[in-house]
């Protein structure tokens, strides 16, 4: 038998050599999770999307990649009778600089697209899996920051890699995360500013470098996330407020305008690289539409306030009361688990009401089919946990802050209408990320450990549902797209732009137009008699029996096939009577 002596100067041998195995070596690490996330990107239909966002990317990839060109120009077949693009197929297409252009940030296609070019969406997806990565390591950065040791930095790294929101997104064409690991990563350089892990050599050369660098991640990931200027905003002036607070006026001075400027850099390159190919500045007119949707607050507060829930905490898309106050349950039941975590007793209780709220919601999965998660805290529950221990003084305050003050800021600003079908708060993702890391930082007692666990593996579960939600969705798209591109008809009408721009690539190979309204249809059949075509279908998804009727044109015939889950698409089959 051993004995207590030679048991204690055993064990921190034993922790050290543990220590080094694979899934707490930051670089090992990486790349088992980059290699999992890109085979789980394999089990996804090429051909379908997570999001009609990501079907204009890919569409564009598609056009580059095809016509040997930077330009991001997806063409249009009907521009001489359709010159101003009010009929394009795809939602939200501009004409830019002669260019139909559907995207919202160059630098990631421009990444992607060699990747594309060699293997098609499968290897582009290399560029959205790097992102999740990166997000990760921060994650694994910012634990060691807060105080954490190396097994909750790798537990922080697992979760965010492979329980989060950064999961679902590796899996899709996007930008997200890309965008949420350098805001993470310039969260970790404005850290070391405000609390740097070596206070003696903290110079003010450094702290201008630190602060730098935090200005050039924000500045970059603007350049593909419109949030990221809230953030940006955010960790810059609460980096100015702690240092002038503690008397440090010196490196407020350094840190702030070392990190404006290298954001400012960041943006007018883009704005140079975005007027050189298309002739205008995509992201400076994102801004502009961002503070006139804030400007219009009074006239949408009932909704923002409803899709501010939803994003927060929401596990289903339904936009109900019931649904509603399911949102505020879990957020409180959440906090109450990160409060109660150090009681045995209390927890149980609340981890139990928990517990039913999950098993409904599963129910719920079961008999109406999977969906999305919308709520930053229904997909990442951790983060419900980081909102009642991050208050502590020092770097975990900060960090909680940040995540905090930045939330009304982007409700405020984020696009509404599209609350439901996103996962895990799209906009909130970086924090999400910092609740968590903070939670995994917080529960440190044996008890708030187990209640952490437990909730990391309901985030694991949730995840796991995200992504099989991305194969059936993806599936299901991609065999509608397919049954569309084959049908007969010369030219195909769409009720809804959005529909076609699920697609990608394929909306824009074929002859296919959107006509929203009345004004639409007529529109549409003038454009088809101008192209010299005397047969189109009208493509819209079924609600009742009512078929919209063309004034002289004849219904041939009418068919339906399915889109997803219940949802089935009816197209009717028009000739001319001329």
């Amino acid at each position: 038998m051993l004995d207590a002596t030679t048991v204690d100067r055993v064990r921190p041998r034993i922790t050290e050599h543990v220590a080094q195995r694979w899934f707490v070596r930051p670089l090992l690490s990486a790349l088992v999770l980059g290699a999992v996330l890109l085979t789980m990107g394999q089990l996804i239909n090429p051909g379908g999307y997570l999001s009609t966002d990501v079907g204009g990317k890919v569409a564009t990839l598609d056009a580059m990649a095809v016509g040997g060109t930077v330009s991001p120009d997806l063409g249009y077949w009907a521009e001489s009778a359709d010159p101003d693009g009010s009929l394009y197929p795809m939602f939200s297409t501009t004409s830019m600089g002669g260019s139909w252009v559907n995207v919202t940030t160059l630098p990631m296609l421009y990444v992607a697209l060699p990747f594309y070019d060699l293997g098609g969406v499968r290897l582009a997806l290399i560029v959205p899996v790097l992102g999740a990565v990166l997000a990760a390591l921060a994650a694994r950065s910012l634990v060691m920051r807060l105080g954490g040791d190396r097994w909750r930095g790798a537990a922080a790294f697992w979760v965010v890699g492979l329980a989060s929101p950064a999961t679902i997104y590796a899996l899709s064409i996007w930008e997200h995360t890309l965008g949420l690991a350098l805001m993470a990563w310039g969260v970790v350089a404005a850290l070391d500013v405000v609390h740097p892990r070596r206070p003696a050599s903290a110079t003010t050369r450094s702290i201008a470098v630190s602060g730098l660098l935090a200005g050039l991640a924000f500045g970059v990931a603007a350049s593909m996330r419109q949030e990221a200027l809230v953030y940006g905003f955010v960790v810059g002036g609460l980096l100015v407020f702690t240092l002038l607070g503690s008397g440090r006026v010196v490196a407020a001075l350094s840190a702030g305008g070392a990190m404006a400027a290298a954001a400012l850099a960041a943006l007018t390159a883009n704005s140079m690289l975005e007027v050189a190919v298309l002739g205008s500045s995509m992201r400076s007119g994102r801004s502009a539409a961002t503070a006139e949707a804030a400007g219009s607050l009074l006239d949408s507060l009932g909704t923002r306030a409803r899709e501010a829930l939803t994003t927060f905490a929401g596990p289903s898309t339904a936009s109900s009361v019931s649904a509603y106050l399911v949102a505020a349950g879990v957020a409180l039941l959440l906090w109450l688990a990160g409060r109660r975590a150090d009681r045995p007793d209390e927890v149980r209780l609340v981890l139990a009401g928990l517990g039913v709220v999950v098993t409904l919601e599963a129910l719920n999965l079961v008999l109406g089919g999977l969906n999305f998660v919308p709520g930053m805290l229904a997909a990442t529950p951790l983060a419900g946990l980081g909102l009642a221990r991050g208050w502590a003084a020092g770097p975990r305050r900060f960090v909680t802050v940040v995540a905090v003050a930045a939330l009304p800021l982007i409700w405020l600003t984020q696009y509404t209408g599209g609350a439901g079908p996103q996962w895990g708060g799209r906009y909130l993702l970086l924090s999400g990320l910092l609740l968590t890391v903070v939670a995994i930082v917080g529960l440190e007692s044996e008890s708030a450990v187990r209640v952490g666990r437990t909730v990391a593996l309901a985030g694991l579960a949730v995840t796991v549902v995200g992504v099989s939600w991305s194969v059936v969705r993806a599936d299901s798209f991609a065999r509608s797209t397919s049954r569309l591109a084959s049908r007969p008809e010369p030219v195909l009408v769409f009720s809804d732009p959005f529909i076609a721009r699920e697609s990608g690539p394929v909306a824009t190979s074929h002859r296919w137009l959107a006509a929203t309204d009345s004004g639409g249809r007529e529109e549409a059949l003038s454009v088809i008699t101008a192209m010299g075509f005397h047969e189109f279908g009208y493509v819209e998804v079924v609600h009742g029996n009512d078929i919209v009727d063309f004034p002289g044109w004849k219904l041939e015939r009418v068919d339906e096939m399915p889109l997803i889950g219940s949802d089935q698409l009816r197209i009717s089959t028009w000739k001319t009577t001329s």
